[in-house]
């Protein structure tokens, strides 16, 4: 009786050494070769010129009810022309931009085809951020108005009339190794 007791401990030793190695794998693939299934977005957000080429307006619309990591620039520049039209036109605050007093508010994302028809309406976006948000203010001599802005977001849709769609950007928590993996890059 004891010599079955101990090859039963033996079996079932072999079979929790075998549990943790196989735990042990699944958690190194998870930590250094699986990629999280959260979509990276880094080109810029333009509020005072086209957005059509960016890729924005679509990255936003595939991704709705999904986490997202955007590291890149709000661009409110007043460069050129343009971009004083597409200001003037949307009554863009660019001060109320820079100070983050647009949060919970409906930007205009411009998107057009040819300037003189542009009628700021349509699409919008919502910024909700959190202490976890990279949004940082930097400016040049020549109009060149920029804020860093790096974070993970839930991505939602919201249909208004109009019409209009807004993008809503709520800042979200991540865990450590997705936070890690994504930021470094």
């Amino acid at each position: 009786m004891a010599e079955k007791i101990k090859k039963a401990v033996t079996v079932a030793g072999y079979i929790g050494a075998f549990i943790a190695v196989i735990t042990g794998v699944v958690q190194i693939y998870d930590r250094f070769v699986a990629k999280p299934d959260i979509e990276i977005f880094n080109k810029n957000i333009n509020l005072t010129y086209d957005n059509s080429d960016s890729g924005l307006i679509g990255f936003l619309a595939r991704n709705d009810g999904k986490t997202v990591f955007i590291d890149n620039y709000i661009d409110t520049s007043m460069a050129i022309e343009e971009h004083q039209i597409i200001e003037e036109r949307c009554a863009l605050d660019i001060d109320a931009v820079i100070n983050k007093q647009i949060l919970g508010t409906p930007i205009h994302l411009p998107v057009y085809d040819n300037i003189e028809n542009f009628i700021c309406a349509g699409q919008y976006l919502v910024l909700n951020l959190g202490e976890d948000t990279t949004y940082q203010y930097s400016a040049g001599g020549t109009g060149i108005v920029m804020i860093k802005f790096k974070g993970f977001f839930e991505v939602s849709l919201t249909y208004h009339s109009g019409p209009s769609i807004y993008y809503h950007l709520k800042e979200v928590t991540v865990p450590f190794e997705v936070r890690n993996k994504l930021s470094a890059k």
